[in-house]
């Protein structure tokens, strides 16, 4: 049965609310609002990510974290102009790609690359086809192993509170993955210089 995109945007707000324990849903929209307004964005764009299907959110969140990432290495490594546009350019996976130089970089701890990495390989099963909008993100991870599944909740929980991530999993996996994508784009607000990573990236075959 079609369900209206507001029957659809009311269903998951209803669903969210028993997720989020009393409290946590009132400062869970506050730290989204919080993360909204230092990246220069409406809060309502990063609210209204949880609400999108599961095709559109995990496209949208992805193009947030690869902004945070590439915004991260021109300010970490002062960039000039030409090297910022390669920057922008670059794949986000791989030898030469952008979480691997953040990670060596310092930007970034290897379980935030992990669970980067991962994003990454999800996101392009879906990015190539149109037949991505038929995803279901609850129907992926029903769909693993338990050995996958652990390992997936260990990538999402890299901040330790892997109970929790597990359950929001099970229930909310939007949630589940905007807490570690909002913490990953937190870290890369900072950082100390690592030069010699960038002169290794550098000289990676593109």
């Amino acid at each position: 049965m079609f369900m209206a995109k507001e029957d659809r945007t009311a269903a998951k707000k209803a669903e969210r609310s028993k997720v989020l324990l009393p409290g946590r849903e009132l400062a869970f929209s506050q730290e989204c609002a919080r993360f909204a307004e230092s990246l220069g964005v409406p809060a309502t764009l990063v609210l209204t990510l949880l609400d999108e299907d599961d095709w559109s959110f995990l496209i949208k969140l992805h193009a947030l974290i690869e902004t945070a990432l590439t915004g991260a290495l021109v300010d970490h490594f002062g960039a000039p102009p030409a090297l910022a546009e390669q920057f922008a350019i670059s794949a986000v996976g791989g030898a030469g790609g952008k979480i691997k130089l953040a990670y060596e970089a310092e930007l970034i701890n290897k379980p935030m690359k992990d669970f980067l990495d991962r994003f990454a390989e999800l996101r392009n099963q879906l990015v190539h086809s149109i037949d991505g909008i038929k995803f279901s993100l609850a129907g992926y991870v029903q769909s693993l192993s338990d050995e996958k599944r652990k390992q997936l909740v260990a990538a999402l929980a890299f901040d330790g509170d892997e109970q929790h991530r597990r359950e929001l999993l099970g229930m909310d996996p939007h949630v589940a993955f905007m807490h570690a994508a909002m913490a990953v784009m937190e870290k890369l607000a900072g950082g100390g210089v690592q030069m010699g990573s960038l002169e290794v990236w550098l000289s990676v075959p593109r």
